[in-house]
């Protein structure tokens, strides 16, 4: 699967052939499989994990996101959901990206919960505390800093595909105006309770 998306976001931007010194942050890293693959590509790897330590005997370890602008591709895989101030994280992961840079985003998707109907994997209190659609998250990434949001495509016959939301968006590029950022996540979860949504009037 990380095969099919490094391919969609190298149509969009030169994931796979880096300018020299290019550095990537992966914040939430893991076992470091993200940064395994970039590295691979020429990237100078970074990563936080508070928890698995792992993917730091191969990759640069940070502690906290710099002050300092210096990365050209973050990538913040399957962490958002699990956070309780998401608007705060994308600020500072927009202060360390450089302009023209790019962030990759996975969530579980609540806007294709009518298609695969995995309402626990969407949201739960024990582990997915937010739940995210594609209006939403272009909002929050615009209001950090990022926009032209690029959703990237699903992967055929994938079920797990089908589940997850994976987005592009650029450090200082134009944010997409989205009126009312909560309506398609509200229909979505009225399709599946068989109830009319609540009229979403936020700005």
């Amino acid at each position: 699967m990380r095969k099919h998306l490094i391919a969609a976001i190298d149509e969009i931007t030169d994931v796979c052939t880096p300018p020299s010194g290019s550095r990537a942050l992966d914040f939430g890293c893991g076992n470091g499989k993200w940064l395994d693959t970039l590295k691979e590509y020429g990237w100078d790897t970074f990563g936080i994990d508070p928890g698995l330590k792992t993917a730091f005997r191969r990759h640069a370890e940070l502690r906290e996101v710099p002050a300092a602008t210096e990365f050209r591709f973050v990538v913040l895989s399957h962490v958002l959901e699990h956070v309780t101030e998401p608007a705060s994280l994308l600020t500072q992961l927009a202060r360390a990206t450089v302009p023209g840079g790019w962030i990759f985003v996975a969530v579980p998707s609540i806007d294709r919960l009518p298609e695969h109907g995995d309402w626990f994997y969407v949201l739960n209190a024990r582990a997915h505390v937010a739940a995210y659609s594609v209006d939403c998250l272009t909002t929050l990434l615009g209001r950090a800093g990022f926009g032209d949001v690029r959703v990237l495509p699903v992967q055929r016959g994938s079920d797990t595909s089908l589940r997850r939301l994976w987005l592009l968006a650029q450090r200082g590029a134009p944010m997409r105006q989205v009126r009312r950022p909560l309506q398609s996540a509200l229909a979505a979860l009225a399709s599946v309770k068989g109830v009319a949504p609540t009229r979403d009037t936020r700005s």
